[in-house]
């Protein structure tokens, strides 16, 4: 991309990643094209792009995007990468209070299924639909304000604003969910690795052992260093590890990333194993096939209800 003010180059790599998860404004995009003219940018499509009118529809705005985007040299981000950027802006705004937290929450969930569900923006699902399930219903203004300050919490811990290379916005979700796995001995290894990674290019240096560790290690070699990291990251609240690991099971399944079969086994597992917690008693026996659904967003319901990220990612 060539240079540019730091303001522009951020909201040509937005609009990179709303074209990519089909969230683009058209109105943004022609304010976008204006602003560049006036910093006397030529490039491609610009000025085609400026003169549209305001309202204009995306059948129009669409190809000249594009020939903006392709012009200016815009490289085209990963699935994760583009939702992080959408969703990253989408809370922004909802922190700045010029986005109201119930359409923000929407907003993130239209993201969430462009980008096959990643990470922590599925937690927005549980608010959503409380709110849309009360709608016209008896609902009291303490109801309301409750669920907007459950999304904004989850806002925040996507952390919106300027980020270092490697740092990922559902870090906070796979550190929380890494400590639960760890407790009840349903640890991802591989996905441990690669958030060890992350955290070691944060200056996380307890992460150095896993982040070293080839992919292909056995469970008896990785515990040690998942152990290791989870002891230096100062996470140790086991008790609330069986409703996280439940839930992230619960999350992928909904999000078509782990087979129904397979995740309802596991949380069967887990609910047979930790008796004392209520939340899981439900999977102990086989689920007919229509309570599944209702079953499954109520578990995640119960976690984004009482489970804290873990310090300091939060």
């Amino acid at each position: 991309m060539e240079p540019l003010p730091d303001g522009l180059r951020d909201r040509l790599r937005l609009l990179r990643a709303q074209v990519e998860l089909d969230q683009v404004r058209p109105a943004d995009a022609v304010r976008l094209a204006c602003d560049l003219l006036v910093a006397d940018v030529e490039s491609d499509g610009v000025l085609d792009l400026a003169v549209e009118p305001f309202d204009t529809g995306l059948r129009t705005a669409g190809p000249l995007i594009d020939r903006v985007l392709d012009g200016m040299g815009v490289e085209r981000p990963d699935a994760d990468e583009a939702a992080r950027t959408v969703a990253e802006d989408i809370a922004r705004a909802m922190l700045a209070g010029t986005l109201a937290p119930e359409d923000g929450a929407a907003q993130m969930w239209s993201v969430s299924r462009g980008a096959g569900h990643p990470g922590v923006l599925v937690n927005f699902l549980g608010p959503l639909e409380e709110w849309e399930n009360w709608e016209g219903g008896p609902q009291t203004d303490a109801d309301r304000a409750a669920i907007r300050a459950r999304v904004l919490e989850l806002a925040a811990l996507l952390r919106p604003g300027p980020r270092d290379p490697g740092t990922r916005a559902n870090t906070p979700y796979a550190v929380s969910v890494l400590e639960a796995q760890h407790y009840t001995g349903t640890v991802d290894h591989r996905a441990a690795a690669r958030l060890a990674r992350t955290l070691l290019a944060e200056g996380v240096t307890a992460a150095a052992g896993l982040a070293a560790a080839p992919d292909d290690l056995t469970r008896a070699e990785s515990g040690p260093l998942v152990h290791t990291l989870v002891v230096g990251l100062g996470l140790d609240n086991h008790v609330r590890a069986p409703l996280v690991a439940g839930a992230d099971l619960a999350r992928r399944v909904l999000a078509g990333d782990l087979d129904p079969t397979t995740g309802l086994h596991l949380l069967r597992e887990l609910a047979v194993i930790w008796t004392n917690t209520p939340d899981l008693v439900p999977f102990r026996r086989d689920l007919p096939e229509q309570a599944r659904g209702a079953a499954l967003r109520e578990l995640v319901r119960a976690a984004d209800h009482r489970v804290v990220v873990p310090r300091p990612y939060c």
